[in-house]
């Protein structure tokens, strides 16, 4: 019986350390704003995100600009805020 009590003990506190580490500390709404300061700073005009999906500790913003038939998918590291890698194609 105390054992049980001990493991359950030991699951609830790992549970909460897990937990508490693996939040991100950017939101989906900072991510998009540094896609866009990222992505309109070329001078080729504004873009319009289309989806903001938050897997493996990264933000992956797709976004399109049908100024110049552009459209790309960046990945915003949801710790630091940079950018890791895009890409890029145009029609």
């Amino acid at each position: 019986m105390m054992f049980k009590k001990f493991l359950i003990m030991i699951f609830l506190i790992s549970s909460v350390l897990v937990a508490s580490g693996c939040s991100p500390n950017l939101t989906k709404v900072q991510a998009i704003k540094i896609v866009k300061s990222d992505v309109e700073n070329d001078g080729m005009g504004k873009i319009k995100i289309i989806s903001v999906m938050h897997k493996f500790g990264k933000y992956v913003v797709k976004w399109e600009r049908k100024s110049n038939c552009e459209n790309g998918t960046e990945y915003v590291n949801d710790r630091s805020g940079k950018l890791s890698h895009g890409i890029q194609s145009i029609c």
